[in-house]
């Protein structure tokens, strides 16, 4: 009888407990059946006031002039008092703010850094913790993406395992954003030759373009493999690294991952390419493209417009682009994206997988706030399907519209083409769509998932005609759609996740890191370039090794190991 009395008196406790975690994190004033309106009708929360710091995009209106204000007061319940923060001045009124310890309830697009984002969240706890108020009731929408992308969720938190920030997502499984290298076909056709497998089948490849002449230009003028080493966006020497088991990407802001100093997994773990014994074996392969004249005899000199130049001439048979109609290619169904290879050191194809996640740090709570379930329910509003028309704007003439000029309404057929305003009703001043959009409409958060195809899908559906077409479908008649099939089918099977593209740091590491950075990363690149064009031997390969060494490069490459530690403890 005692054991039973025990039991259901624990019983009682645990269903206070429940009973007060809910009442605290599920506040009565909130609308928890639909994602519009945020508040109540008639609730007490219908009163609150919330402060929000958003960043002022250089030509945008005021608040109190903007549809989105109207928007959110009709359609949200929510009373927002904002400062508009201009760009210019951003960083500054951030840092005194955040100095100042008075931190408005909400920050949107103020664009905090990853090391912001460490010391302000988890050294000075300034930041809500926001994953403690993520649940099924609060947040579904939330939840529910970072399980359709973990890595937005990885993205998204801290060595310490909070989450601080919240993630803008893009979409990563329609081909947009998978690097890809193009193919000339049509040479490989003339040449009787099938695509490539293995590193060694492409540089014969390579060859066979510099003997034959498919493009008929004359044997002087063919580019097997085209690109320029100064080019970030165009040197194809990734693709090499990747052949021999490197799983890097193309290029990371204006670092291309050719040089060989952006971390890449080898094996599973982190490296840097420029530092490990195979980096001998690219810098090999890379000399003989140079010495047999299977790359721009220019490629150390070349500049984009240059290597523009050489396509529109048809002298390139491969080139590092996710779409040759880039450079003003006509013919540019002669080309599809070319498939990874292997190598002896790399047995099975790889290709980096694209991360959903574009940007953190644009969508930030004060750990202050009086109200911290409203400001989640807000930021969980932003990754529905449902939140497109609060990022885009009303379709003009629509109830949501309340007399400002919308986006004009089309069909998902031809909404590439039209126009998303009349502009002859643009009021004074304004005289392009993005002034219009920027100047009267909302501003564009930079977080949520606004811009994933489920989203334009529903916007399509619900403000525009042509309910049943689906803007998803990829049609091959268009360049991008073509090139972006052409990668799914070449790639899709072998995407394997890379290093992470965004990663904290404390701010000594974020110190050392750059300063071993300026340091390593010019004598790599030029050091590499001597080896290649033979300035250098490479029977100096280890005493490069040994210079790199006294530079710091363990350490360098120390740094990043940490990251990827802290990375998989949290996945």
């Amino acid at each position: 009888m005692k054991k039973l009395v025990s039991l259901l008196l624990c019983l009682a406790m645990l269903l206070s407990l429940t009973s007060a975690f809910a009442e605290v994190n599920h506040p009565d004033y909130i609308n928890y059946d639909s994602c519009l309106p945020i508040i109540k009708e008639g609730s007490d929360g219908e009163k609150i006031t919330l402060k929000v710091a958003i960043a002022q995009d250089a030509v945008g209106g005021k608040w109190d002039d903007l549809w989105i204000k109207k928007f959110i007061e009709k359609y949200w319940n929510v009373n927002l008092e904002v400062e508009q923060i201009p760009a210019a001045g951003l960083t500054e009124r951030v840092s005194l703010l955040f100095a100042s310890g008075e931190l408005p309830d909400l920050m949107i697009n103020l664009g905090l850094t990853t090391s912001n984002i460490y010391m302000y969240g988890q050294e000075e706890s300034q930041l809500l913790k926001l994953d403690e108020y993520m649940d099924e009731t609060l947040t579904p929408n939330i939840l529910r993406r970072f399980e359709e992308h973990p890595d937005s969720r990885l993205a998204s938190t801290t060595p310490d395992g909070h989450i601080y920030t919240l993630p803008k997502l893009g979409e990563s499984d329609d081909g947009t954003t998978l690097d890809r290298m193009s193919l000339n076909k049509a040479w490989l056709d003339a040449c009787g030759l099938k695509e490539p497998t293995t590193l060694d089948e492409f540089v014969d490849m390579l060859r066979a373009f510099k003997e034959k002449d498919p493009g008929n230009v004359g044997a002087e003028n063919v580019i097997p493999l085209g690109g320029g080493y100064e080019v970030p966006s165009q040197n194809p020497g990734w693709y090499i690294l990747n052949a021999l088991g490197f799983n890097t990407d193309s290029n990371t802001g204006d670092n291309n991952c050719s040089y060989g100093t952006l971390p890449a997994l080898l094996n599973g773990e982190a490296v840097l390419p420029a530092g490990h014994p195979l980096y001998k074996t690219y810098l090999e392969t890379m000399k003989t493209l140079y010495d047999e004249g299977l790359i721009s005899k220019n490629f150390f000199l070349l500049d984009s417009t240059e290597i523009t130049g050489e396509m529109l001439n048809g002298y390139i048979g491969v080139v590092p682009a996710n779409r040759v109609d880039s450079y003003g290619v006509t013919n540019w169904t002669d080309w599809e994206a070319l498939g990874a290879v292997t190598s002896e050191t790399n047995p099975e194809a790889q290709w980096f997988k694209p991360v959903s996640t574009e940007m953190v740090g644009n969508f930030a709570v004060s750990a202050q706030t009086k109200y911290p379930e409203l400001c989640m329910r807000i930021a969980d509003y932003y990754f529905s399907d449902e939140a497109r028309i609060a990022w885009i704007g009303p379709v003009d003439g629509s109830e949501e519209a309340m007399g400002y000029l919308g986006r004009t309404k089309v069909t998902t057929a031809d909404s590439v083409a039209s126009k998303p305003f009349d502009s002859s009703r643009f009021p004074k001043g304004i005289d392009n769509n993005w002034g219009y959009a920027v100047g009267c409409l909302t501003f564009f958060p930079k977080f949520g998932a606004v811009d994933m195809f489920d989203s334009i899908l529903y916007y399509h559906k619900v403000y525009h005609e042509g309910e049943d077409a689906d803007p998803s479908v990829l049609n091959p008649e268009f360049p991008d759609h073509y090139f972006r099939l052409s990668g799914l089918e070449k790639l899709s099977g072998i995407l394997e996740s890379g290093f992470p593209v965004i990663y904290y740091l404390d701010s000594d590491d974020t110190y050392r890191l750059t300063e071993l950075s300026t340091i390593i990363d010019p004598y790599v690149k030029e050091q590499a370039a001597r080896f290649i064009n033979g300035d250098r031997s490479l029977d100096e390969f280890d005493a490069y090794l040994s210079e790199l060494d006294a530079m710091g490069f363990q350490e360098y490459q120390a740094i990043y190991q940490k990251v990827w530690e802290n990375y998989q403890k949290n996945n």
